[in-house]
């Protein structure tokens, strides 16, 4: 049985699908070794496309060249990739449900570099720089 924790997954299957709202999203089913199955939903949003075309790429799908429709007419289009995923514990409708997702490496956009330099730069009156064995965690 797949407890939390990351693994690396193998996909058995895939499939093109809608909720009940009419929300769509792609379902794979992946196989973690010696663990067992469980399901995984890349959602097909406006707010989610970054992600979902990031996680689609990880599972070997060519978000530029194919058409989505192959996922729904071929339901092992993807089968046999190895992909890397997460399992967490969550809390839907009152009740806890392990949730598993497509983990990604995402790009630091080139914006937001000046950003992130001005907060690692040390700022002028600030305190003495933090010693790293004194940072909790």
């Amino acid at each position: 049985m797949i407890t939390e924790g990351d693994y690396t997954a193998t996909i058995q299957e895939n499939d093109l699908r809608a909720t009940v709202g009419g929300t769509n999203f792609v379902h794979l089913m992946v196989e973690v070794e010696e663990e067992g199955r469980i399901a995984i939903q890349i959602w097909l949003t406006e707010n989610a496309s970054n992600m979902a075309r990031a996680q689609l790429k990880v599972c070997g799908f060519d978000v530029d060249g194919e058409s989505l429709e192959v996922l729904l007419d071929n339901k092992t289009h993807l089968k046999g990739k190895e992909i890397p995923i997460s399992v967490e514990l969550d809390e839907y409708k009152g009740k806890e449900t392990l949730k598993a997702r497509v983990r990604t490496m995402g790009k630091v956009a080139k914006k937001q570099i000046k950003v992130l330099d001005k907060l690692l730069q040390k700022k002028k009156g600030s305190a003495s720089d933090v010693e790293e064995d004194d940072i909790p965690f």
